[in-house]
C-alpha cells in the first residue's frame, strides 16, 4: 500500500484536525511529518538570518569598550603620507576589533536585526572617526566625487576615501 506522503496528496481538514473518523497510522504518520517539517522551515530559516546576520558584524566589541584616538597629523596627501596614514588605521581598527567595518568584501548584516543595529551604530562611529583624520581639502573631494552615494558608513566611506586617494597620489 502507498502512502499518502509518497504521491503528495493534500490532507482533508478532517484529517487534519482529528474530527470524523479515528486517526489511523497514515494520518497520524502525516500529521507528526507535517510537525517535524515545520520545525525543520524555522531552525532553517533561523540559520540563515543568522548566517547573514554576520560578516562585518561578527565578533564587535562593546561600543562603551571602543576608544579610537584621533590620527594626528590628518591626511591631506602625498603617497608617503596615504601610506602612513592607511597603515594607521587599519591598525587601529585591527586592534580594537573593528577592522572588517572598513572592507566592502565582508558583507554587511541585515539592518533590521540586532546585530546589525549595534553594526550600524559601530560603522558609523568608525566612519566618523576616518573623516576627522582627513584634512578637508581630501574630504571635499571624497564628497564631490561621490554626489549620488550615500557615504553613511565606514565601508562605503573608507572605499571612496581610497579612490580618491589613489587619485592624489598619482596627481
Amino acid at each position: 500500500m502507498e502512502s499518502n506522503l509518497d504521491n503528495n496528496s493534500p490532507s482533508t481538514p478532517a484529517e487534519d484536525s482529528g474530527e470524523g473518523a479515528p486517526a489511523g497510522p497514515n494520518t497520524r504518520h502525516r500529521r507528526r511529518a507535517r510537525r517535524a517539517q515545520r520545525l525543520l522551515d524555522a531552525q532553517i530559516k533561523d540559520a540563515f538570518l543568522t548566517f547573514l546576520a554576520q560578516g562585518q558584524a561578527k565578533d564587535l566589541p562593546d561600543i562603551r569598550s571602543v576608544n579610537l584616538r584621533e590620527i594626528h597629523p590628518t591626511l591631506n596627501g602625498g603617497r608617503k603620507q596615504c601610506e602612513n596614514w592607511l597603515g594607521t588605521v587599519n591598525e587601529a581598527l585591527f586592534v580594537a576589533g573593528l577592522r572588517n567595518l572598513i572592507d566592502k568584501n565582508v558583507r554587511r548584516p541585515l539592518i533590521l536585526s540586532q546585530e546589525g543595529d549595534v553594526w550600524a551604530r559601530m560603522s558609523r562611529m568608525v566612519k566618523s572617526w576616518l573623516e576627522r583624520s582627513l584634512g578637508p581639502h581630501i574630504r571635499q573631494r571624497i564628497l564631490d566625487a561621490n554626489p549620488e552615494t550615500e557615504l553613511i558608513y565606514a565601508d562605503s566611506y573608507m572605499a571612496a576615501a581610497m579612490r580618491c586617494l589613489v587619485n592624489e597620489s598619482v596627481d
